[in-house]
């Protein structure tokens, strides 16, 4: 018995100054490319929009919730084409998107080619971003579905050496594609939450958390259809696996829940029709190339 106390204490006494040498060791979290390097990431969304009537003029479908089943993903690329200390310009590429949808047992395949004009951004190494084009960003968007644009593009990181534990803030700024009205403001908190070998690189596991309320939000569609989000919640909580070395997120990965009850502007005296839709969506991005010219 004796030993076997022995041995435990003998485990504890090793691995603790390794844990705690882990905790204690600063880490500057940076975006690191350099000039012609080019990285390919491939985006997978799964989620599902559940509508439910409460009033309005169309017969029969208060109480019976719809539900579409939703599944997509694109690849793109991001190439440095110059930098300085303080600054990248980065080209963004769009490929290939492919897109399901499920509702009422039938399902819908379709692809799409989301190539076209180059995006060009401004990177900071703290991820930082500044779109030089947003009108081509927002059309490839729209074509993808896409519901809103928000800036920054990327993660942003904490800009000096920061210890397992330490949290930092991002303000994010989004505006509708589809649903237009005011841009509206949000904060995400990050923490890094520990360091760890993943997929055989050095990463920062940094976990994120955003929460984004809306109340009598006035907005229209594209084609001037008035709508009033009477009240909308959205939680977003996120995992990011950072490669120290390299300088670059290997795998995000998303989760959006929101609850939002909408009225929609009627026509010819009918009474206004009034929606709750549910979404709860899953979101990976992942490094899945890289090149140097």
């Amino acid at each position: 018995m004796k030993r076997f106390f022995f041995c435990i204490a003998f485990i504890i006494a090793v691995a603790l100054p390794v844990f705690t040498h882990a905790r204690a060791e600063k880490v500057l979290l940076q975006y690191r490319q350099d000039v012609g390097e080019t990285f390919k990431y491939r985006m997978e969304v799964d989620g599902a929009l559940t509508f439910e009537q409460l009033s309005g003029w169309v017969k029969g479908e208060k109480g019976k919730p719809k539900t579409i089943a939703m599944r997509k993903g694109f690849d793109s690329s991001a190439e440095v084409v110059s930098r300085s200390d303080e600054q990248m310009d980065v080209v963004y590429r769009f490929g290939k998107c492919f897109r399901e949808e499920t509702r009422g047992g039938k399902t819908r395949k379709k692809e799409i080619d989301l190539g076209g004009e180059d995006i060009k951004i401004k990177m900071w190494p703290d991820g930082r971003t500044e779109v030089e084009n947003i009108g081509a960003l927002e059309k490839a968007y729209r074509k993808n579905k896409t519901p809103y644009v928000e800036e920054p593009f990327l993660t942003v990181l904490p800009g000096k050496p920061v210890k397992v534990g330490a949290t930092w803030k991002q303000k994010v700024t989004r505006r509708g594609l589809f649903l237009q009205g005011e841009p509206v403001t949000y904060k995400i908190r990050y923490k890094l939450a520990r360091i760890e070998e993943y997929e055989g690189a050095r990463c920062a596991v940094i976990e994120g958390y955003g929460k984004l309320k809306l109340k009598d939000y006035q907005a229209a569609t594209r084609k001037g259809k008035k709508v009033v989000i009477e009240k909308a919640v959205e939680e977003m909580n996120s995992v990011i696996y950072f490669d120290i070395e390299q300088g670059t997120p290997i795998e995000i990965r998303r989760t959006i829940t929101r609850n939002e009850v909408r009225e929609w502007e009627a026509k010819g005296g009918k009474e206004p029709y009034k929606d709750e839709l549910k979404t709860d969506v899953k979101i990976t991005v992942s490094l899945v190339g890289a090149e140097k010219k």
